[in-house]
């Protein structure tokens, strides 16, 4: 069942998420990398969920800021390469490896050098997360109708050498961290922690009971590996695009960057980030236009009576949440394919209808990186747009002509985002 009725999303994410507190992914699959946060269900979501909180608590979040920034200094060179050069950048693959970067360093403690090395192993394994066939979108309306279907016959959509570079990837880490007897503070030693405590405290040998077990501390260093790379890359390079065609916005960004900065002796402090106010309109426009996640489902876990009418859910019936539709309803967004970041202004924002906004879901599961990705965003931006300005281009496609293979159903530019950058 597809729904566009606000009233009733409200009442699946939030008011009655009793009855939906599951999910099937519309996104990728991988039968052996599908034991993560996002997909888990019932108790073990739960308890999943509340050991991974704290890696994006205000806290971690604040200790993260500086090396975010300095990567956004080594992006900052990158693409000053293209200006001094006055080469074209596809703005797809510049977000792509910084997104990459810092992903690897904030999360795995980890040196991924892809916008330094074009031969990076990493960057390779990020453009292979994202299936691009039309096989992905068939497994996915599969998986939509028969849940089970594809488990039982253990089929995969994300390649076996991704599969096994992740598998790979939590060995060498586990080995590198006990040979040189180093426990950072990021997500990997967190899950480590988290599964060495259960052993501890359910002395089973035979490790049956651990929540934390390889195959999920792997699955979720996918999960926030892939989501870490694609999303907050597509939508910076969507913003960029959009940028570039609204010359006039793109300068009022840049005029309240320089008036922050200002402010701040000339460097950007965590807590100056929420003085980036047309900024955060800029990105939540984006995010409108160009949703990072296409759409997104509830497994109804118990007989639900849909309010006002005799429709009678049962449990096994999947609901799914188009947002990509959502946002660009003219019901819900006047002229929705227009780039108009004062739809979220102050004055504005309080009269867009409830429940139809939803580009990183809404309730108790709604994306546990939001604030992870709105910080390296602003900062990203912050970083560019001081030095550089983005203009559209011989190569530049109006309108841009999206992958509709692409998963997860956010139609991401099938061509790159090629841009003209000039140093100001």
């Amino acid at each position: 069942m597809i729904t566009l009725d606000p009233e009733l999303i409200g009442n699946i994410l939030i008011k009655d998420f009793s009855h939906f507190h599951d999910r099937v992914p519309v996104s990728t699959i991988s039968y052996r990398l599908d034991h993560h946060v996002a997909v888990a269900g019932g108790n073990n979501w739960k308890l999943m969920r509340n050991k991974l909180n704290p890696i994006f608590s205000t806290i971690k979040l604040k200790s993260m800021f500086d090396l975010m920034v300095s990567f956004s200094n080594t992006l900052e060179s990158f693409v000053k390469n293209y200006s001094i050069s006055g080469k074209l950048m596809d703005a797809k693959e510049a977000m792509g490896k910084y997104t990459t970067d810092l992903i690897g360093s904030c999360m795995f403690n980890m040196q991924f050098n892809t916008l330094r090395d074009t031969n990076s192993k990493y960057w390779s394994i990020s453009k292979k997360i994202v299936p691009n066939s039309t096989k992905a979108i068939l497994l996915i309306i599969v998986r939509s109708v028969y849940p089970t279907l594809l488990s039982w016959f253990k089929i995969s959509e994300v390649s076996s050498d991704v599969e096994e570079f992740f598998y790979n990837f939590l060995q060498q880490l586990l080995l590198l961290r006990e040979n040189d007897n180093v426990q950072p503070n990021d997500l990997m030693q967190l899950m480590i922690n988290t599964k060495y405590e259960e052993i501890f405290k359910t002395n089973d040998r035979e490790k049956k009971d651990i929540l934390f077990n390889d195959k999920v501390i792997a699955s979720n260093m996918f999960l926030f590996y892939s989501s870490g790379y694609d999303s907050p890359s597509t939508t910076l390079s969507y913003c960029l695009y959009d940028l570039a065609l609204y010359p006039e916005i793109q300068d009022r960004v840049r005029a309240e960057i320089m008036k922050v900065l200002e402010a701040n002796n000339g460097t950007l402090t965590y807590d100056s980030l929420s003085d980036l106010v047309y900024m955060e309109m800029v990105l939540s426009e984006t995010l409108r236009l160009h949703s990072p996640v296409g759409m997104f489902s509830r497994l109804c876990v118990k007989t639900y009576k849909i309010p006002g009418s005799s429709l009678v859910l049962q449990p096994g019936d999947n609901l799914i949440i188009p947002i990509y539709a959502i946002h660009n309803d003219e019901k819900n967004y006047p002229v929705p394919s227009k780039f108009d970041p004062e739809r979220f202004s102050e004055e504005n924002k309080s009269k867009i209808k409830p429940y139809t906004y939803l580009p990183f879901g809404l309730g108790p599961r709604y994306c546990i990186g939001t604030k992870f990705t709105l910080m390296e965003m602003k900062i990203c931006l912050t970083t560019l747009l001081k030095k550089f300005k983005f203009s559209s281009c011989s190569k530049t496609e109006i309108p841009l002509e999206v992958n509709p293979k692409a998963i997860p159903l956010i139609f991401p530019p099938k061509n790159g985002v090629w841009l003209q950058v000039n140093e100001i």
